[in-house]
């Protein structure tokens, strides 16, 4: 049977993973190129709710903060990347994802979030977002096989 700091860690980690399972599907989500949000064809096209995955994002933020707090996060480096760093660089891609939403729904509210403003936005999540991805990647693996060890103790 694990220890209390083994299982909280793996606790953790779990939910961690889980974060940015919600975080990648809404990603995937909002800059999809699906067809029925291209062309608004009426009665099929799909109205996106920026509102919401704002507020799903918010959730992941805290929930980003309450893990950093787990003292034994600060001890789990992956790839030689301490995992507080890369929840950091993830609370910062989430945060820009979320001000971007927030700037769609400003804009079909009548807001004044211009096309330039999100293009920048846009550019500064690309930059936040692509080492998340870099290393989320490993992170799953390490995930996959502490989930496949857990199953199998």
């Amino acid at each position: 049977m694990a220890d209390a700091p083994e299982a909280v860690l793996r606790d953790a980690l779990f939910k961690l993973d889980d974060c940015f399972a919600k975080y990648i599907a809404i990603h995937n989500d909002i800059f999809a190129r699906k067809l029925r949000r291209i062309i608004p064809i009426p009665l099929l096209f799909e109205k996106v709710d920026y509102r919401k995955r704002a507020d799903a994002l918010q959730e992941i933020s805290d929930e980003l903060a309450y893990i950093k707090e787990t003292p034994a996060i600060l001890n789990v480096d992956i790839n030689d990347v301490p995992l507080g760093y890369f929840i950091t660089v993830a609370s910062e891609a989430v945060a820009k994802l979320q001000e971007i939403c927030l700037g769609l729904t400003e804009i079909a509210s009548g807001g004044t979030y211009q096309w330039r403003d999100y293009n920048a936005d846009c550019e500064e999540y690309e930059t936040l977002a692509g080492p998340f991805m870099s290393f989320e990647r490993n992170f799953e693996a390490v995930i996959k096989l502490m989930r496949k060890t857990a199953a199998a103790s």
